[in-house]
């Protein structure tokens, strides 16, 4: 598993790795802490949205607000700078 750029030095063209991920975060359910506790099992990334708006953020599907952050969304974008998403 990679967690970290120093990861990816270790392994060579012959060796398989991989990258704990997660598509649309909506997955911690309006939660910073459950965040935490993802990057603490393994995740480093995660995408905020996807077509539907969530706690986070607007989805491609929203055209009635003009998209963007929420102030949640403002907080988990910065925690995931501070943990290293």
């Amino acid at each position: 598993m990679i967690r970290n750029g120093e990861d990816i030095k270790q392994y060579s063209q012959h060796k398989v790795a991989f990258l704990l991920s997660i598509e649309e975060g909506g997955a911690i359910e309006g939660s910073i802490e459950l965040l935490r506790i993802y990057h603490r099992l393994g995740v480093r990334c995660m995408t905020l949205t996807w077509s539907n708006r969530n706690d986070i953020t607007d989805g491609v599907n929203e055209d009635i607000t003009g998209g963007g952050l929420t102030y949640f969304g403002l907080s988990v974008v910065k925690e995931m700078n501070r943990l290293g998403y």
